[in-house]
Order: C-alpha cells, then structure tokens, then sequence
C-alpha cells in the first residue's frame, strides 16, 4: 500500500512539474483557432498569471485582442482601471469579471434554502 501510494504521488510530482502553464502575459490565441470572444474571454481568465499580477483578463485595444494581467488594486476599481485606459486608448474593452463566483455562491445559497 505504502509503495503504491509513494509511485502515484511521484507520478503526480514528475507531471505537475513537467506540464507547461500558458502565462497571460504569453498566450496567443492563434493556438485557439476561434474567435469567438466570450470564449476568449473564458480561456483568458484561467491562464496563470505572474507574481506581482493576480487577474488575466481580456483586452481588446488598439492593438487588437489579448489577455492582459492587472493587479489586484486595478481588479477592485475595475471602473477607474478602464476610466484610465480609454483615456489613453481610442477604442477599449475589458472582460475581467468574477461570474463563476457569484453563480457558485447564488448555488450554495439555493442549497442551503
């Protein structure tokens, strides 16, 4: 039992090491093949992010689509964060938000109910 859990767990370690995570910073979406921006927008949200960054989000910019990571400060005043960027950018959009979250609370709600 112990040498069966002891190879699974090793097994587990060798794959979470060697398994590449796409950065947002370095994503491109022409691995994608769509173009469908709500799914855009969904893959970009899971992507992991960098250190001093905590949310990847999709951009669409003068510079075409992206996933862009912001810091958490930008992610709570989310409304000044795309106040700003349409200040310096003619044509901005951002989808940045926390669906899963409140579909997942409004679930536990109705089951504690």
């Amino acid at each position: 039992m112990n040498k069966a859990f002891f190879i699974i767990l090793v097994a587990l370690t060798i794959i979470a090491v060697k398994s590449e995570f796409d950065l947002c910073q370095d994503f491109s979406f022409d691995k994608l093949g769509t173009t469908d921006t709500d799914y855009l927008a969904d893959y970009c949200r899971v992507l992991s992010t960098s250190v001093d960054k905590t949310h990847c989000c999709y951009v669409e910019d003068d510079n075409g689509q992206s996933c862009q990571e912001i810091s958490d400060d930008a992610y709570e005043n989310i409304k000044r964060y795309k106040k700003f960027k349409k200040n310096t950018s003619s044509h901005f959009k951002i989808k940045c938000s926390s669906e899963y979250l409140s579909y997942s609370l409004l679930a536990l709600l109705a089951l504690l109910f």
